[in-house]
């Protein structure tokens, strides 16, 4: 089995590239969670940051 571990620094610089992100945020029990594609933006040593409408179920459930 290949070893598919990034090192920090290779995590860094991965994040900080233009990838799209799949967000998944657990729902009420029985009910499977919302998982949905989003744009995010990181630089290395920071936070991740993703921009959601307050009233878009994203934002409600988040």
């Amino acid at each position: 089995m290949a070893d598919t571990r990034m090192s920090v620094e290779e995590r860094e610089s991965f994040l900080a590239d233009v990838h799209i992100g799949v967000l998944s945020i657990p729902r009420k029990e029985r009910a499977a969670p919302l998982t949905v594609p989003v744009w995010y933006d990181y630089e290395p040593g920071g936070e991740a940051w993703l921009i959601t409408g307050q009233q878009s179920l994203k934002g409600r459930l988040l």
